[in-house]
This record gives C-alpha cells, structure tokens and sequence, in this order.
C-alpha cells in the first residue's frame, strides 16, 4: 500500500532541503571563483582590469569578487576605486561614477587615468565642456604618453563640430603613431568633409599600404578613399582599385564613377541592370546604373531613373549633376539649363557649409553657430546628419529655443524645379511678374531657406 508524502515534500526530501542544497551549491561556486584568485594585490588589481575590458552588466561573474578581494588590501583603496567607478560606468551611472572617482583623485600617480575616466562619463551625459577640460588636464598630467586622452579629447571635438581642434589634437598623436588606424580615420573624415580630397587621400593611404588593408577596411573608409580619389583625378589608383578591389567597394555610386572612369563598365551595367528590374536596387545603386548607362550612351533606359532620382533628392547635389550629363546627351537645353542653376545652387549652399563648419573649426561652446551647421545641413537635405546635431545643440544648451529639424524638412524641395521659366533660387532675388493679376510665384524653398527661421 504506497504512502502519500507529508505537505510541502517532494521524493520524501524537505522542501527546505532542497532551498539549503541550493544555497550550499551557490556558495561552492562563489568560493571556488574567490579561491582561485590571487593573493598579489597587484595582480588582483591588473585582473580586473583585464575583466573590465569584456565586463557586461548584466551577465558577469568574474569582476565583482575580484573586486570585493581587492576590497581586502587598503593600501589599494585608489585602484579600487578606479574599478568600481569603471564598473558603475559600464552599467551607465555616470553620476555615481564620477563621484567614486573623485575619492581617489589625490593619488597622483592614478589622476591621469582617474581623469580620462571622468571625461568618458562627462561625455556620455552630455557635459562635453567638462568632459574636453578634463581630457586635457589629462593630457598636461603625461605630456609624453597620453595618447589614449588625446584620442578620446579628438574624438569628442569631432562630435561637437570642432573639427580644427580634433585635426590639431590627432596630429599629435600621429607623431608617435604614424599608423594609429582611428586618428587617420577621423583626419580622412574632417578633410574630406572640407572637401581637402589631396589632404584626406594623405591620411587614407597610411591606412591602406597592402592588399591586406583593403581587404580589412570599412565600407566607408574604402568609399572616401575612392571618392577622394575620384575628386584628385588619381587615374593610377583607380586603375588598381578596378583591378583589384572592385569586390570589396560596396557603394554602387562610387563603385559606377571609379569604372566609368577607367573605361570598364559591361559588367555593373549587366549586374546594377538586373537589381533595378527586380526592384531590389537601393538609391546608390540606381544612381550607379543610370550613370553608366549614360556612360554607354543608352538615354533611352536611363531617362526614367533620372526623373525618379531627382523626385527623391531634390537637393543633392550628385544626383543633378547625373541630370546634366543627361540632359547634355540628350541635348534638352531648357532641363540642362535647370540642371546646371541646381548644381550651381546645391555647391553655393555646400560652401556655405563648409564656411559654417570652419567658424567653430577652433571653439566647443558657440551654439549658435552649431545652429548654422544644422540649417545648411537641412538645406542640402541632409536629414539624419542635421537630426544629430540637433540632439548635440540640446545637450549643449537644454534651454536654447530651437525648432526640431524635422519641421523643416517639409518644406526642402528643388531649388529651381522645372516649371520655372527662368532659373531663379535662393542666392537670386525674385523678380516681380509683369502682370498684374497674377501674383509673384512663391520661392519653393522660402520656409528652409532663410537663417533666421526657428
């Protein structure tokens, strides 16, 4: 006859057994990791750093008992306090963060590290000001070896749009790191924004020396570097990156202009054609395939492209001079005409931004110039770029009156569309009609177009 166990047992064992078993083999595990770490304070200290390296909040068991050991040696409180402000940062309370670090900032030889930890904190809570004071005290602390600071104060000034500051401050470091990959990176970047395409090819050739870099670069680092290219007229590094590097260039605009330049076309024309058919192309690749198909003189199929591409980007700027090298072929003066007051339009606002950007090149707190930026950014259709900076001007300045981006994004049509009899746009004053009854047409991009609007 079977027996029917008491409440609250489970197999005839206690249900509180079974919590104890538990608890007892927590503590088991818990005691094998804290036995096995070293007595040394030192190496205590030099493993945890070492396990903040891949230290992740939420799924870490090796870093807090290698720091509650290091606990244990007082003559370490500093270096304690270094990882535990680490940690907390890692888990994003910046805060509290800054205020563990502060408790060891006596320690002179620990204050350039504790100062470059505080930086990355002030930065990640938008206190940039802050964050660039203390990256350079930090700098000034180990004139000799502080590059890790100088990276991190470059990167920041880069950020913020103080681009001249970040050039200055990465030159640096390239003086005793010829080849240091994010410092060339970021000097390719801000020549190439400025349009200095001989300076930025200076900076992108260190980074791609052999077959092997080209073969570990980015998207975007491969993009510049043939666009630079392209803008130089560099028809040997061209050739070699048609011969070579054609698979590793993902970009199908660039990708198009390089093999067009070099005379090689039949293959993208066959590969960009059969995406665009099946509806799988992206806007690069259409605007690859319809430039080699004027390349190779087919106007017939890349008509339709150019019309679709110039209803999607009104305002850029490659996209217009596509529609002149069209409209040239196919002789249609009247859209050339348009086509080129555009593109002379859309490289007037360019230069406008690029002057913005020069006029904070030098400085990290003038907010009403980084306003500038953003509004030649939305100007030129740059949604996403000017959306950033908005985020940057908020954290900046919370209280300064500024009107999200994307009210104004409505109103960015073509400069100078093709209804217009006479070409006019927004660097030429409207003329009055001469008659009477009907009104003066209104300029299409009159809400965008004027600094003032906020």
């Amino acid at each position: 006859m079977s027996q029917s166990s008491p409440a609250g047992v489970k197999s005839g064992i206690p249900w509180w057994l079974w919590i104890l078993v538990g608890l007892t083999s927590v503590a088991i595990v818990v005691g094998a990791i804290y036995s096995s770490i070293p007595e040394d304070p030192e190496v205590i200290y030099q493993l945890a750093l070492k396990q903040l390296e891949t230290y992740d909040s939420l799924n870490n068991e090796e870093l807090p008992p290698t720091l509650e050991k290091l606990k244990t040696y007082p003559e370490y409180a500093d270096q304690t306090a270094y990882v535990e402000g680490r940690m907390a940062a890692e888990q994003q309370r910046h805060i509290l963060a800054l205020q563990i670090y502060e408790k060891a900032m006596d320690n002179e030889q620990m204050r350039p590290l504790l100062k470059i930890a505080m930086g990355d904190s002030l930065g990640r809570i938008g206190r940039h000001n802050e964050a660039i004071e203390v990256y350079e005290e930090a700098i000034s602390l180990q004139p000799e070896s502080g590059n890790d600071a100088r990276l991190k104060l470059a990167r920041l000034y880069f950020q913020v749009g103080a681009n001249g500051l970040s050039e200055k401050t990465l030159l640096e470091v390239c003086k005793t790191d010829e080849k240091n990959r994010e410092a060339r990176t970021i000097l390719a970047r801000i020549c190439g924004d400025a349009e200095r395409f001989e300076d930025s090819l200076t900076h992108m050739k260190v980074l791609l020396a052999n077959e092997g870099d080209f073969s570990a670069a980015s998207p975007e680092l491969l993009r510049a570097y043939t666009k630079a290219c392209l803008q130089v007229g560099d028809q040997e590094a061209l050739q070699e990156l048609s011969d070579k590097h054609t698979g590793v260039l993902k970009n199908d605009e660039i990708k198009a202009a390089m093999k067009i330049a070099v005379g090689d076309t039949e293959e993208l024309k066959i590969a960009y054609g059969g995406a665009v058919t099946e509806g799988l192309a992206e806007i690069e690749t259409e605007l690859g395939y319809a430039d080699v198909l004027i390349a190779t003189g087919d106007t017939a199929t890349a008509g339709p492209i150019v019309d679709k591409l110039l209803r999607r980007m009104p305002r850029r700027q490659e996209v217009w001079e596509l529609a002149e090298r069209y409209y040239r072929e196919t002789e249609n003066a009247a859209r050339l005409s348009v086509a080129e007051e555009n593109v002379r339009q859309l490289k007037a606002l360019k230069a406008d931004l690029i002057e913005a950007q020069e006029a904070i090149a030098n400085e990290y707190e003038n907010v009403e110039g980084r306003v500038r930026v953003m509004k030649a950014l939305i100007k030129l259709q740059q949604f996403d770029t000017a959306r950033g900076w908005y985020a940057m001007i908020k954290q900046m300045a919370p209280n300064y009156q500024l009107q999200d981006p994307q009210t104004l994004e409505a109103a960015v049509g073509p400069l100078v569309p093709f209804d217009t009899e006479k070409p006019t746009g927004e660097e030429e004053p409207v003329k009055e009609e001469p008659v009477k009854e009907e009104p003066a047409k209104e300029e299409p991009d009159a809400s965008a177009g004027k600094d003032g609007d906020q």
